[in-house]
């Protein structure tokens, strides 16, 4: 058997294993509440931290325009979400969740919540401090801002 030139990834592949295996448990919590799990997170992000623009929706979530709009257009087609001018910008609306999307909003957040109190149950203080090292390293090495909310609005 010939040898690969591909020499192991130790940071990638684990990072892109992990993201994949939360991806599909989420799947499996999202399917009983009727949702997808973008858009359970999407409402979810809404939930707890109030209303936003659609540009600034994109950015925090990386979608592209048209992308994004179908996904809010399915979640207002099922009463879950409301878009309202921007009282502050004419030329832009709001998105926020109705009651029934705030539920199941809050819902989401709690099944995110719970896997995440799993994986911190699994883990030292240090170990902690070690994969916030690893995520810094990445932003660093990418070169790539992610808005956190707090950022997206000001």
């Amino acid at each position: 058997m010939p040898e690969t030139p591909c020499k192991p990834l130790h940071v990638i592949s684990p990072l892109h294993k992990a993201l994949r295996q939360i991806s599909l448990y989420l799947e499996e919590y999202s399917r009983p509440l009727g949702l997808q799990p973008l858009e359970g997170h999407l409402l979810a992000f809404l939930a707890c931290y109030g209303s936003f623009t659609v540009g600034q929706l994109g950015r925090v979530f990386g979608l592209k325009g048209s992308s994004l709009t179908g996904l809010l257009d399915r979640l207002e087609g099922k009463d879950l979400l409301k878009r309202t001018r921007n009282p502050e910008d004419r030329r832009s609306y709001l998105i926020e969740t109705t009651a029934k999307g705030r539920a199941l909003g809050l819902e989401a957040r709690k099944r995110v919540q719970e896997l995440e109190s799993e994986i911190l149950s699994r883990i030292t203080p240090a170990d902690r401090e070690g994969f916030g090292r690893v995520v810094a390293a990445v932003a660093q090495a990418t070169g790539v801002q992610v808005h956190s909310p707090a950022s997206t609005k000001e």
